[in-house]
């Protein structure tokens, strides 16, 4: 199932178009992604907020340079775009890993 067209932003990786949605609650915020051609396997992944040193939540925010570092991660890790499987849920990714 494809994302909503409302809610979701478009971006180009290596000349394909991906459509993601960022959403966050009281625990971390979650990264959808899917090829928007298709209605093949999503990308989901979650992040934690990020904390300064006094346990101070920063702003965080989730933007088209995390989206295409997020897309690249998930293709080494097997993400497969193309193809109808389950999902893959790659679950408390840290930034600096992507």
């Amino acid at each position: 199932m494809a994302l909503p067209k409302k809610t979701s932003r478009l971006i180009i990786v290596e000349n394909i178009k991906y459509c993601w949605i960022a959403t966050g609650n009281d625990n971390v915020i979650n990264l959808i992604i899917c090829i928007q051609e298709n209605s093949g396997q999503k990308l989901l992944m979650n992040f934690d907020y990020i904390q300064n040193e006094n346990k101070e939540f920063i702003d965080t925010k989730i933007t088209p340079s995390i989206v295409e570092r997020a897309i690249k991660y998930g293709l080494k890790q097997g993400w497969e775009p193309n193809n109808k499987q389950k999902d893959l849920n790659l679950y408390n990714v840290k930034f600096s890993e992507l």
